[in-house]
């Protein structure tokens, strides 16, 4: 059971950097500047982390 909870919370952490990387996009598109990418770029990979986390934790719950 303590598994699940793990999961949920890095579930729901892996949301709000993806809503974050949404954010970021559009501040990109107004502004244009490389240190934005950047950010992009690194959310992109904490995304990934997450995501391997919860397949390693509990494959089932994956999806994506």
């Amino acid at each position: 059971m303590e598994d699940k909870v793990v999961i949920d919370v890095l579930k729901e952490l892996g949301n709000e950097l993806l809503q974050r990387v949404e954010e970021l996009k559009d501040a990109y598109r107004e502004c244009g500047h490389n240190s934005i990418c950047n950010r992009i770029s690194q959310l992109h990979e904490d995304i990934n982390v997450i995501e391997k986390k919860i397949e390693r934790i509990s494959p089932s719950d994956c999806d994506w």
